[in-house]
């Protein structure tokens, strides 16, 4: 394939440390702290020397701006994995010098748009983090869909505190923020609690990739309790407390999750955005008119408990 670089690089020195041509298709990226906040000048020098015997694709200093080391088509020399590098862009990005080794907001913005960039040039419409390596690893073999660019870390294939806890506790916002970019396809609650049980995501892994993924840990947790045969009414019960009200300009995966709905039900004909505008609210009253004659519930527009419970029941 013909491979691109960032617009967003302002500062190049390229280095000798890499392996050529990448052997595998660009499918990962792995973020790393470069522990000092240093610029992408400084950075390029700590990567030009052979004795060196390390780099990264990119650099982002801590005044946020963008440094090339070594070009997307070949393999970098940073993440303690061959078979890593030859798949993933890697990103040293500028970091506190102590733990949990943050980063400042301007370095933190260009790599959520560094990120994006490359999700967008390498034809990735999704960036997808699962906390648990084995389970990242696993389905980055088995079961990553060609559209999505999975993020992997540093600490995975090495005894390394890399990328630092501040990264790792942000990449759900990170994520989700790169995801917000590109608008791409999400899954479905009912697809999020399948694929969590699929690929055994569990404890706070499953709250992390909940959250990753714009759903709530809860409402994920109740559609898994359906699926494997909770008793139905508790599950509903559970799932109907988490659910928010939706009406006119509500925002949220729910009106979502909503909209699908209402387009299966032939009530819905519009853009599955997550916003609820006027064709949203119409619809509602619409399936609202329906269920007055039957069930005695108000036609107001706003789908609330009652609305929630009987559509999760039907």
């Amino acid at each position: 394939m013909a491979y691109t670089n960032s617009p967003l690089v302002s500062y190049t020195l390229l280095s000798p440390n890499n392996s050529g041509t990448r052997t595998h298709a660009i499918d990962r990226i792995t973020p790393h702290c470069v522990v000092g906040q240093c610029t992408v000048q400084a950075l390029g020098q700590v990567f030009y020397p052979t004795s060196r015997q390390a780099s990264s694709n990119y650099g982002i200093g801590y005044d946020g701006k963008v440094g090339m080391y070594v070009p997307e088509s070949k393999r970098s020399w940073c993440s303690s994995s061959g078979a890593n590098d030859q798949r993933a862009i890697t990103i040293e990005i500028a970091s506190d010098t102590t733990a949990p080794y943050a980063i400042k907001t301007a370095a933190y913005n260009t790599a959520v748009n560094l990120m994006a960039d490359i999700c967008k040039r390498n034809g990735k419409t999704k960036l997808v983090y699962i906390a648990n390596a084995t389970t990242a690893l696993n389905y980055s073999d088995n079961g990553q869909k060609s559209n999505e660019m999975l993020i992997t870390l540093h600490k995975w294939f090495a005894s390394t505190i890399c990328p630092g806890q501040y990264i790792i506790d942000h990449l759900p916002d990170m994520v989700a923020r790169v995801n917000a970019i590109l608008g791409g396809s999400k899954r479905t609650l009912r697809e999020e609690a399948q694929y969590m049980i699929d690929y055994g995501v569990n404890g706070q892994a499953r709250k992390n990739q909940a959250v990753a993924d714009g759903f709530t840990y809860e409402a994920v947790q109740a559609e898994i309790d359906l699926i494997l045969g909770k008793d139905k009414a508790l599950a509903i019960d559970d799932l109907v407390k988490v659910m928010p009200p939706v009406k006119l300009n509500t925002t949220s995966d729910s009106v979502y999750y909503l909209q699908m709905e209402l387009k299966r039900m032939g009530y819905y004909n519009g853009a599955l955005d997550g916003v609820c505008g006027e064709q949203t609210e119409k619809a509602i009253k619409a399936l609202q008119t329906n269920w007055k004659k039957v069930y005695g519930m108000a036609v107001d527009g706003v789908f609330g408990a009652a609305c929630w419970s009987k559509l999760l029941r039907s």
